[in-house]
């Protein structure tokens, strides 16, 4: 008994953390399959503007390893289950949006 009181500090931030997670993981999966695959893929364009910006031309080994990493600090459980193919396979498509959106925007600028 002594020990929960000692310890209350860092037991009700466990208990804060686990709450917190269980809303988050809530929140993912209230949405239908289509919509949590949307969000993901959104992110997943913005994931790798970023890692273009940061790491420039030529170094797509290592944006794919910083979006990854990004990956699973933000959807650590998801990251469980989708193998590296699947995962190329996301960022390529977000890879190909990302293309397109910058063409269309291109597009539309006056000349």
């Amino acid at each position: 008994m002594t020990v929960l009181f000692v310890n209350w500090e860092l037991i009700l931030l466990l208990v804060i953390l686990v709450v917190a997670g269980v809303f988050v993981v809530a929140e993912f999966l209230k949405h239908p399959s289509t919509k949590r695959q949307k969000l993901m893929l959104t992110w997943l364009v913005q994931a790798v503007a970023l890692a273009e910006k940061k790491y420039g031309s030529k170094t797509g080994k290592v944006k794919l390893s910083h979006v990854y990493d990004l990956f699973i600090a933000k959807y650590g459980f998801v990251g469980m289950f989708i193998s590296q193919e699947i995962f190329e396979g996301l960022v390529d498509k977000a890879i190909k949006i990302m293309e397109e959106t910058f063409k269309k925007a291109i597009e539309k600028l006056p000349e």
